[in-house]
């Protein structure tokens, strides 16, 4: 069994979050995308995973295993999130996501034409750092997936983490840019002040790949934390 499972972000290649992974250490990742929703994901992938001791999760990967370990699912010793949208669109008291109007152009863009949307995508995330190729990289390249993204971007704006239970969640730690131009820091901000055990590192470089943009910085972290859960 692997002592890491990483789940990677919205229209990102599944095994994506795997650079991530210090060198030395038993990984693997799962692939959602062809699942329907959360609770298929949950059902169907998650059952050999559940006593994995380290989750990690980019973007929208990092709130499916957020909402992973609040359903039992999941029970990691150490949470590691990237990038992590708490709430990913504005409402109901959330005003550090996307605009509602803005989020729902998005949405019907990326329905028309994907493959340049993706690449705007790309640059977002990238920010004006050096890490454009690697997160190039990331992106998803089969034209055959890009409905399922369709839908997956609908579940990304329609959840909140607001309804879930953070109490009795593991140590986690938050990487995340500032300013990120795809999921501000803020909501990260919102996971630290819920969850008791958890540790807020941010990078101070434009993007939206903590791992890729402070690789040093994150490498060094994660070493340490892991050397704890997995002694």
């Amino acid at each position: 069994m692997s002592d890491i499972l990483t789940i990677s972000g919205w229209a990102q290649k599944s095994d994506s979050l795997m650079r991530a992974v210090p060198a030395g250490y038993n990984a693997t990742y799962i692939d959602y995308l062809p699942c329907q929703d959360f609770a298929e994901m949950a059902a169907t992938l998650l059952p050999p995973f559940k006593d994995t001791p380290i989750v990690m999760g980019w973007s929208l990967g990092s709130q499916l295993a957020v909402r992973a370990v609040a359903s039992g699912f999941l029970k990691p010793k150490l949470l590691v999130l990237f990038s992590a949208p708490y709430q990913y669109v504005n409402g109901d008291g959330i005003d550090c996501g996307a605009p509602k109007l803005v989020f729902k152009a998005f949405s019907q863009v990326f329905k028309l034409t994907p493959k340049k949307s993706l690449q705007n995508f790309a640059e977002m995330m990238a920010g004006k750092d050096s890490s454009l190729k690697y997160v190039f990289e990331t992106i998803e390249d089969n034209p055959m997936r890009m409905k399922e993204w369709v839908r997956w971007l609908k579940i990304l704006g329609d959840f909140s983490c607001e309804t879930l239970d953070f109490e009795h969640f593991p140590r986690t730690i938050l990487f995340h840019n500032e300013p990120d131009p795809v999921t501000p820091a803020d909501q990260s901000r919102l996971y630290h002040q819920h969850l008791p055990e958890s540790l807020l590192e941010i990078i101070p470089v434009e993007g939206h790949a903590p791992h890729l943009q402070a690789a040093e910085q994150v490498q060094a972290l994660l070493k340490k934390e892991f050397a704890l859960v997995l002694r």
